[in-house]
């Protein structure tokens, strides 16, 4: 199994565990607990939240459990109708709001590409498209669309792997932008720059950080 955790300094603690019991199994756990008044609230009381994922795979198929909270439950399941082609659905509700949903779902992979679509009963539509254009190059982009508020978004994105380094990045109809350098400095230390502007909203964030591990 596999542990991490994050504290900020106005007393957020983020945690994610991950276990594989089987070759067939595996179980990820996603924690967020605020310490009372964090995030500015004076007097708020302390909240925890968690989402708890368990994925079974199959020869041809592999399916997924979701529980949350606040009392959120889904289901979803993928099934291979060909060796490059796979369908499936996914179904989800939220007892304290009383509301629920329905999705379907298709995939098709070939030895460069990977193209998905995803059109749930929420009034959301998701399309996919990743293509490999060389070993150490790929592009991706994708669509979505909302039919509550009429509003379309889409993004382009980049994954390029070289010698020590990784460098990935996107753009939006937005107008945001995004990027995220990954420098190998040694076997299991690796050093993260990021940045995010967002030029619409007048919000530029930039961050870097470290990771120990193989």
């Amino acid at each position: 199994h596999i542990g991490l955790a994050r504290v900020t300094t106005d007393g957020r603690l983020s945690a994610r565990v991950m276990a594989a019991p089987a070759d067939w199994l595996a179980a990820k756990l996603h924690v967020n607990v605020a310490a009372p008044g964090a995030g500015g609230e004076e007097g708020g009381g302390g909240q925890a939240n968690y989402m708890l994922d368990l994925d079974a795979r199959g020869a041809d198929w592999n399916g997924q459990v979701k529980l949350g909270s606040p009392s959120f439950y889904g289901l979803n399941y993928l099934q291979s109708v060909t060796p490059a082609l796979a369908m499936g659905g996914e179904i989800f509700y939220l007892a304290g709001n009383l509301k629920s949903g329905v999705g379907v779902a298709a995939r098709h992979c070939g030895d460069k590409h990977a193209a998905t679509a995803q059109v749930a009963t929420t009034g959301i539509v998701n399309l996919t498209y990743a293509h490999r254009v060389t070993d150490k190059v790929t592009l991706a982009s994708e669509f979505m669309w909302s039919l509550a508020s009429r509003e379309a978004t889409a993004t382009v994105g980049y994954d390029c792997a070289l010698r020590q380094a990784r460098l990935r990045g996107k753009v939006d109809t937005a107008g945001v932008v995004s990027c995220l350098v990954e420098e190998r400095f040694a076997p299991g230390i690796n050093f993260l720059l990021s940045a995010e502007l967002d030029h619409p909203g007048r919000n530029y964030r930039f961050g870097f950080g470290f990771t120990c591990g193989e």
